[in-house]
């Protein structure tokens, strides 16, 4: 079956479901996530009165899965805070995804692993001044994280902010990253580069 005839099964409003990321960890075994989230009204602008965003709701969630190369995927539908953006997989069984937050939250990304073998999932990153954008999982070597630290209270502002890169440097689990300003766009080799960085790094939560 393809995605696109996958996609349709959902019994969500096809005008408020957005697919966001594609993700496969070798020829057979794959996921796309989504969410499907009616919009809010807004009289301003988020930027012009930021004290005033709304809180945070509950969308759905979505997550197509295969373990065919695509022949057949499965659905599945969940109420979750925030927006799964990004996804990786790697060969060996280890995931990470990206949950956002577009409205007034607590943090404003949050960052969990799973074994896409067991299904277990765990959360391995949040931090109130790290807006956690993309992901890399490379085969080897530990993941990256990059994030933007928000000028103020928004954590997606036109105010440019400074970009920083975090990697786990101590175990698979991913709870202790190191965090720098990030000094590259693209590596041709892994692992990233990363230079020294001053001072204690950032908690997990």
């Amino acid at each position: 079956m393809a995605p696109a005839a996958v996609a349709d099964e959902s019994k969500t409003t096809r005008d408020f479901t957005t697919y966001a990321c594609i993700a496969f960890a070798n020829s057979t075994t794959g996921l796309i996530a989504g969410w499907s989230k009616r919009p809010r009204f807004r009289r301003w602008p988020d930027w012009m009165l930021p004290e005033s965003r709304p809180r945070e709701l509950p969308s759905v969630s979505l997550l197509l899965d295969t373990h065919d190369g695509g022949a057949h995927w499965h659905v599945s539908e969940a109420s979750l805070f925030g927006r799964v953006t990004q996804a990786r997989l790697a060969p060996d069984g280890r995931g990470l995804n990206l949950i956002e937050f577009w409205d007034a939250f607590d943090w404003p990304a949050e960052v969990f692993r799973f074994d896409w073998h067991t299904g277990e999932t765990a959360r391995v990153f949040r931090q109130k001044d790290r807006a956690v954008t993309d992901l890399a999982l490379p085969s080897q070597g530990p993941a990256y994280l990059a994030a933007i630290e928000p000028p103020g209270l928004l954590p997606r502002s036109p105010i440019p902010g400074s970009s920083k890169c975090s990697a786990a440097t101590t175990s698979p689990t991913g709870r202790r990253w190191r965090s720098t300003t990030a000094p590259w766009a693209a590596a041709p080799s892994w692992p990233l580069p990363m230079p020294p960085t001053s001072g204690s790094p950032p908690t997990p939560e």
